[in-house]
């Protein structure tokens, strides 16, 4: 019946909603002394010696970007989102930006504006289609969930990490929000030997089977634990995804 399903559908929910809270439990929250770049924290060690970043996904909100600038105000951030949102994102966030450094003492243009760039990641380095859920069209993915309503579909130019090693200076930091494409996200940065500073970013488990992203998302934590990076639960949340910060050992 109809009531049925509803019923083992929030069951599901909530069982998937529990998986991730177990992960969550595993690893410490970030301390006290990490700086809170609005949803996401920094190790000092690791921002005092940023000199470059890339964030991936942006969408509606830079306010994570515009704090990098605040607190390093020598960072260059570099930003990659190819929608019309994220352009718009970065041009405000850099009236934001641009007060803050004159609050600081900084004469106009003296230091680096956030940097938008149209392409976002995909390992084959190729145009794909980006489809969005998402009434507010603030959230894009590559992948296309057929149960759910679609309510835009475009055409986006990308670049795999060989590919953004090529064209973009090397980051010390990274934050991502790929919608999906965690694994192969990080396997790639792996995979070319990118070992930077701190990694943070979403690792939804909506996306394919359940069992397969855990299976995948321990095996992530295992490979940068091997790669020496310690562990950390950017915050606890209530959703069925996980947000977890990977820092170099001697920089936590």
């Amino acid at each position: 019946s109809t009531r049925n399903y509803f019923q083992g559908s929030k069951r599901h929910t909530r069982q998937l909603m529990d998986r991730c809270r177990d992960i969550e439990k595993k690893y410490p929250l970030p301390p006290d002394s990490w700086h809170k770049c609005h949803q996401y924290y920094v190790a000092p060690k690791v921002m005092q010696k940023m000199k470059n970043a890339w964030t991936f996904g942006i969408g509606k909100d830079a306010r994570h970007e515009g704090w990098l600038r605040y607190f390093n105000p020598d960072v260059i951030v570099q930003s990659f989102d190819p929608t019309h949102i994220s352009k718009s994102t970065i041009h405000h966030e850099n009236w934001t930006v641009m007060h803050r450094d004159r609050d600081l003492g900084f004469s106009p243009g003296e230091k680096a504006k956030l940097q938008w760039f149209n392409y976002a990641y995909h390992p084959s380095g190729k145009r794909v289609e980006f489809f969005t859920h998402d009434p507010g069209r603030k959230c894009y993915s590559t992948i296309n969930i057929e149960s759910k309503k679609l309510i835009d579909q475009v055409t986006v130019r990308t670049k795999n990490v060989k590919g953004l090693l090529e064209t973009q200076v090397h980051p010390d930091y990274i934050k991502f929000d790929v919608e999906g494409l965690w694994w192969e996200f990080v396997k790639d940065l792996l995979d070319n030997n990118l070992h930077v500073s701190q990694l943070v970013g979403e690792f939804e488990m909506y996306f394919g089977d359940e069992n397969l992203q855990f299976e995948r998302l321990n095996i992530i934590i295992q490979l940068m634990q091997e790669a020496g990076y310690v562990v950390f639960t950017n915050r606890i949340l209530r959703t069925n995804m996980v947000e977890l910060a990977f820092v170099k050992k001697g920089l936590v």
